[in-house]
């Protein structure tokens, strides 16, 4: 365990299986805001070599923490302590030169106010920023929205899951996979079709609909990456594939969580047609690409 003493007996401190309950119990003070890194906790018991966890206490408090993807690029601070998470971000700041030049830093808006500064300044200007809004919609919300032909991604599905998600990322992130690793991105779309948590709705050699299960854990689902055929919006389909999505998580969880561009007004109706309200406002930067 590495402990970094800080001013005022505040100290930085990795943290590893020793701390599962302690990191659980801190993220379940908003289980649907954190449902991704309770579902990194549940995967790995905070042992994954290249996922790292950093928490700030004082004395025997933890106040803030941190997520490293050492291999994915994403930074995701938790807390509402905003001296707590000051510190905590020159600290990952320090790190950053260990992720990938791809970075990725996401949270509650409200977090990354108190975080995102003191990280801005030790690196580059972001490529991009996304204002965004986190919803919930609770399962007794939710109406009648069946589609039994939404299924999991097969093989079969590679080249239309391929080439949508292609478009997605340009639509959602002003970047191009292919630009940025062509092959890296190949051995994604094979893993999608492989794992059962990418959904597809298909109408011949047509794709109408997709959307994954980006996170999940005892009582939360986190639903991602959610696409409609652009020749095809406008005509329910997206209420329809979400809907059905939700009504299959919601037997195993009581809630389902997403966030959405702010700006996205088309997608924002869609969602709050379905019973999704305002949990918190989100925010995500991103640095690097094919070209910085």
């Amino acid at each position: 365990m590495a402990v970094m003493p800080q001013a005022d007996s505040a100290r930085v401190e990795r943290l590893g299986p020793h701390s599962v309950i302690e990191v659980t119990r801190f993220l379940d003070r908003d289980p649907v805001l954190n449902v991704f890194l309770q579902a990194v906790v549940l995967r790995d018991a905070l042992a994954h070599p290249r996922d790292e966890f950093w928490g700030l206490r004082r004395g025997d408090e933890l106040t803030a923490l941190v997520f490293l993807g050492v291999d994915s690029g994403l930074i995701a601070p938790v807390g509402d302590d905003a001296e707590a998470l000051a510190t905590l971000a020159q600290w990952a700041g320090t790190r950053a030169t260990r992720l990938p030049r791809r970075r990725h830093l996401v949270g509650a808006r409200a977090t990354l106010g108190a975080f995102e500064p003191e990280f801005t300044r030790l690196l580059p200007p972001p490529r991009l920023a996304r204002d965004q809004l986190y919803l919930v919609v609770r399962s007794r919300s939710m109406g009648a929205h069946r589609l039994p032909e939404l299924r999991p991604a097969e093989p079969g599905d590679e080249a239309l899951l391929f080439e949508s998600g292609v478009a997605l990322r340009k639509e959602e992130l002003d970047e191009d996979p292919l630009r940025v690793d062509a092959l890296a991105y190949r051995r994604h779309v094979q893993t999608e079709c492989r794992q059962g948590t990418t959904f597809v709705w298909r109408r011949g050699d047509e794709l109408c609909f997709r959307a994954t299960i980006g996170a999940l854990s005892a009582v939360v689902a986190q639903i991602s990456a959610v696409y409609t055929a652009p020749a095809l919006r406008n005509r329910g389909i997206g209420t329809r594939g979400v809907g059905e999505l939700c009504h299959r998580l919601f037997e195993r969880v009581d809630h389902v969580s997403l966030f959405v561009n702010e700006f996205n007004a088309p997608a924002l109706a869609v969602y709050r047609k379905l019973g999704f309200r305002l949990h918190a406002p989100w925010r995500s930067l991103f640095w690097g690409g094919p070209d910085g």
